[in-house]
């Protein structure tokens, strides 16, 4: 036993190592995305949806088959009336006595039945229902296949909304913290000039409100941080407390694409679109469904069976027949009309929403698109005013410990370093995140197979 031990000693240390490795690596964007949607409660419902779809396709495709049932009876039955014909008479023409006489006895019921059939129906004309069912089953299984592609994309974005959130949220702890250095150092200076003789009194209460303030700033900064972590724990399905580090991603790429390839792909392969033009011709076959109710049915029947007063099964009580059944419902007190004009105004209802909804995705990916631009141009400028600031805070700080700057210049200074670096750090997400919104839109974000 001992041995034993010995043994998984350095595998167990081995695997804590790895183990450490990997949590101080953190998760990359590709591998939070993966695990939310192998995860997502929301995914595996319409993953049953589409299953639940391609069976109803299934069934439509079966309605055109022949179906064969078979049925058995058995009946027994007593006190029935019963019934006399005559069928013959002999009389004495001479004295009219009658000589002979013969009838027949029947019943209205039989007293004992036995009935035992296998029916075959092939439907022959339908009026165009089955026709009808099958592009609807078709249309909604498209339907269901695009929702579930949107819903996918959905969850990639959230997730990279949240992903990138954490990496913003870092960013403003930092200068948070940065900022709170910087408000200690100035209490530090201004109390040292104030026992020197140098400021009065209220510049030492205004270092002390500035640091209570950025104090409450980093307070605040850390809270949001923590909902983050929650946020993205949840989308991964994760326990809500669970420790998150995530990696920081590689340089931005703009992808080389004017607004109008934007807005043509968007109208052409946006999941969401996609689903609702499918799910509009659904209701366009329900159209031809509704119609069928103007024309007649025909039916081909073929029953094989036995028909006795006892249970058998031989070629003297066996009977077969073969049948053509049409029926036509003459008049149905408009019921038939107005199901047809009411599945028209569905489909005008359904044609109307999705031109809408084709008017909202292009107000969207132009509100994208342009997000991202902005965002893309003013990194650089940016980039540009944080340096400006990191210099102006060197000047201003040296100034003001020589005495030739007052405290309201190095204060200011000291926000406008925190604005800066604040700002450019949420420039730089907010790109990530506006080009995450554009892919989505245009049907190709991330997605894992």
């Amino acid at each position: 036993m001992k041995r034993h031990n010995t043994l998984w000693l350095p595998l167990a240390c081995f695997l804590a190592i790895v183990s450490g490795w990997t949590s101080a690596g953190g998760l990359t964007l590709q591998e939070s995305i993966e695990i939310a949607l192998e995860r997502n409660g929301e995914i595996r419902a319409l993953e049953q949806k589409a299953r639940a779809a391609g069976y109803g396709l299934m069934e439509s495709v079966g309605n055109f088959l022949p179906s064969v049932s078979l049925s058995s009876t058995y009946s027994r039955a007593e006190g029935g009336r019963k019934f006399e014909f005559p069928i013959a008479t002999r009389a004495d023409l001479t004295t009219g006595e009658i000589l002979y006489e013969a009838s027949i006895e029947t019943g209205f019921i039989e007293e004992k039945s036995h009935d035992t059939k296998v029916e075959v129906v092939q439907p022959i004309f339908q009026g165009g229902a089955l026709w009808g069912q099958l592009g609807m089953a078709r249309a909604q299984r498209r339907a269901v296949k695009h929702e579930r592609q949107d819903k996918r994309s959905e969850i990639a974005l959230r997730v990279q909304e949240t992903y990138y959130g954490i990496l913003e949220a870092e960013k403003m702890v930092q200068a948070m913290e940065e900022a709170v250095d910087l408000s200690r150092e100035h209490v530090r200076i201004a109390r040292a000039l104030y026992d020197a003789g140098l400021v009065e009194r209220a510049e030492t209460l205004r270092a002390d409100v500035l640091l209570n303030s950025t104090l409450q700033d980093r307070l605040r900064a850390e809270n949001a941080l923590k909902m983050l972590h929650r946020s993205f724990n949840n989308l991964l399905a994760r326990d809500l407390d669970e420790a998150v580090v995530v990696q920081e991603p590689g340089e931005f790429q703009a992808p080389d694409l004017s607004l109008e390839d934007c807005l043509r792909r968007a109208t052409g392969h946006n999941p969401g679109l996609m689903s609702f033009q499918e799910q509009v011709r659904a209701v366009g076959k329900s159209i031809h469904l509704s119609r069928s109710g103007f024309m007649p049915k025909v039916n081909l029947i073929f029953d094989y069976g036995w028909h006795e007063d006892a249970y058998r099964f031989d070629t003297d009580s066996d009977f077969w027949m073969v049948m053509g059944v049409a029926s036509w419902d003459i008049f149905t007190s408009g019921r038939h009309l107005a199901e047809y004009q009411q599945s028209k105004a569905s489909h005008r209802q359904m044609q109307y929403e999705l031109e809408a909804y084709r008017d909202a995705l292009v107000l969207q990916v132009n509100g994208a698109y342009l997000e991202m631009e902005e965002a893309r141009q003013g990194l650089e400028l940016a980039g540009e005013a944080l340096a400006s600031a990191e210099e102006n805070y060197r000047v201003t700080t040296a100034s003001y410990r020589e005495g030739m700057s007052s405290q309201v210049d190095e204060i200011d200074a000291q926000v406008t370093l925190t604005e800066a670096r604040v700002n450019n750090a949420r420039t730089r997400y907010q790109m990530y995140v506006a080009q995450a919104k554009l892919d989505h839109l245009m049907g190709g974000i991330f997605e894992p197979d």
